[in-house]
């Protein structure tokens, strides 16, 4: 095939002076956003170990934790959205012991429930979504702290996460590894975590005449 009909990757405009200081302008201002995120970061956190008399550590671990990073919002369920508005509604204006109970409540009308609900339009079922997320940002859960055990589940959803991808790599690449995590204060409840494939766990016994099980 001739060159002249070999296809041609389609080049691009080059930039004019004033896109190219726009894009310099664009990318500093990102920079100096990133900085100040990062002094503001740190500054709460030694806020927070000065009031409160825990340690930097800590609180930079509860920040992180409380973070969108560590803990991911659950996405609305438009079931439980209409089972709380047509709870609601029930038990509006009742006394505090007289309301009922949502199981009790669903066990009692669960076929009136759902014959209800699958007759819903789409518009019907965004209000009932739309109801709980101005809830949530109206009345939002305040939590002093992390929960140690909410953090532990965490910790052991991560590692069972990179035990199959250390597992995955080791049979991909044919390399043997190994990793252990331990907690990083006093301040942290987590347990040891550790890894060891199976040719990394002869070489620890073998050449560093050491039980994989106690280097944990």
């Amino acid at each position: 095939m001739p060159e002249s009909m070999l296809p041609t990757k389609p080049s691009r405009p080059a930039l004019t002076a004033k896109e190219k200081q726009r894009r310099r302008h664009k990318r500093k201002a990102l920079a100096l956003d990133i900085t100040a995120a990062k002094q503001a970061y740190m500054q709460t956190a030694a806020d927070i170990e000065n009031n409160n008399g825990w340690s930097l550590k800590w609180a930079q671990t509860q920040l992180f934790m409380k973070s969108s990073i560590g803990r991911p919002t659950r996405r609305v369920s438009t079931w439980n959205a209409f089972l709380r508005a047509k709870l609601g509604r029930m038990n509006s204006g009742r006394a505090h012991g007289e309301c009922f109970k949502l199981t009790k409540y669903v066990a009692e009308n669960k076929d009136t429930l759902l014959a209800t609900y699958k007759q819903l339009s789409l518009e019907e079922q965004n209000n009932f979504i739309d109801a709980i997320k101005a809830s949530r940002v109206q009345h939002p859960v305040v939590q002093a702290c992390a929960n140690p055990k909410a953090v532990s589940n965490t910790i052991s959803a991560v590692f069972a996460t990179m035990d199959h991808e250390w597992t995955s790599l080791c049979a991909q690449t044919g390399i043997e590894g190994f990793y252990i995590a331990v907690r990083g204060s006093i301040d942290d409840l987590s347990t040891p975590k550790f890894f060891f494939a199976t040719k990394a766990e002869q070489f620890v016994k073998s050449v560093l005449n050491v039980d994989p099980d106690r280097l944990a």
